[in-house]
């Protein structure tokens, strides 16, 4: 089914049952993604993320198209996080991608192809170094790296999606991009070699 968010969500909201299923092929994937790099079980995401949609459909008519579908869906899956994380769900997190920044931060390329086993070793390696750091992040600095630079959001987007201002984004990723730096300055003070390219 064709057409922008804002139009499915206008057919949905007239009774057009294959509109909000189209809504939901088409953000089904990066909110499962997301909930499983929070919660560290993919299993558990796929449960969640069923609790995101029905929310979604139980509200889309509180849905301010002014404001962009995916941010107000991201927000309802932040808060569905959120939710668990605060009645004891498990507080760890997953990254099959690498943390990248626009600065000078943090480079790790685990995108290579046709590698030696040296390297695949390497790569390996450094996937499950960068998770345990992430694990070790306060939630919500977690949380500021996993929308920026797992699901690439802007700034601009992760603000809507966290209802904190601007700038307490930009400093909340930051910090948790500082903290990251000093874990891996401090592994690699202790002979751990992060595999990078430049």
């Amino acid at each position: 089914m064709t057409g922008s968010d804002q139009q499915l969500v206008k057919r949905a909201l007239k009774g057009d049952e294959r509109a909000f299923e189209e809504i939901v092929r088409r953000y089904q994937k990066p909110i499962v993604n997301f909930i499983a790099r929070m919660v560290g079980n993919y299993d558990l995401a796929l449960d969640l993320s069923q609790d995101v949609f029905v929310k979604a459909f139980v509200a889309l008519r509180t849905y301010n198209e002014t404001f962009k579908f995916g941010s107000w869906i991201f927000k309802i899956a932040s808060n569905t996080v959120i939710d668990h994380l605060r009645k004891g769900g498990p507080a760890i997190s997953s990254l099959d991608k690498p943390v990248s920044t626009e600065d000078d931060e943090i480079q790790v390329d685990l995108a290579a192809t046709a590698l030696i086993p040296e390297e695949e070793l390497e790569q390996t390696e450094t996937r499950s170094i960068l998770v345990r750091l992430i694990e070790q992040l306060p939630q919500p600095y977690r949380q500021m790296i996993v929308l920026r630079h797992v699901n690439e959001l802007s700034y601009d987007e992760m603000a809507e999606i966290t209802d904190l201002p601007l700038g307490t984004v930009k400093n909340r990723t930051f910090r948790a991009r500082e903290m990251m730096r000093r874990m891996i300055e401090k592994l690699e003070g202790k002979g751990v070699r992060i595999y990078s390219r430049s």
